[in-house]
């Protein structure tokens, strides 16, 4: 019982997600190799090891200032794109998890 409740009350890590995300639906995205390495390069040194539900959205908009400052506005829109996905698919597989950060009017917008 232990072990259950456990499990229930752990919540993934950023990478811990993405790995799961990859590993369920990687094989149906032609281009997940490139998504994976992007993520990898740009989102996990800042959020990777934060678990899900302590992503805040200023955590986020820090990320993404990061990425446009260092890679430009481009490449912080394709890292958006890609982490609200997984965190999509993560709320709909799980019941309790709502992201504050992801609502449509809060969209980050690059200038």
């Amino acid at each position: 019982m232990a072990t259950l409740i456990s499990a229930a009350i752990h919540s993934p890590s950023n990478c811990e997600l993405t790995d799961n995300y990859f590993a369920r639906e990687g094989s149906k995205i032609r281009t997940a190799k490139r998504r994976r390495v992007l993520l990898e390069r740009l989102v996990f040194p800042m959020i990777g090891n934060m678990a899900v539900e302590d992503i805040k959205r200023s955590d986020i908009i820090r990320m993404l200032d990061k990425i446009e400052d260092e890679n430009g506005p481009g490449q912080a829109d394709v890292a958006l794109g890609y982490t609200r996905r997984i965190f999509s698919w993560h709320e709909e597989r799980h019941d309790d998890l709502t992201t504050n950060w992801q609502d449509e009017d809060a969209a980050y917008q690059l200038a």
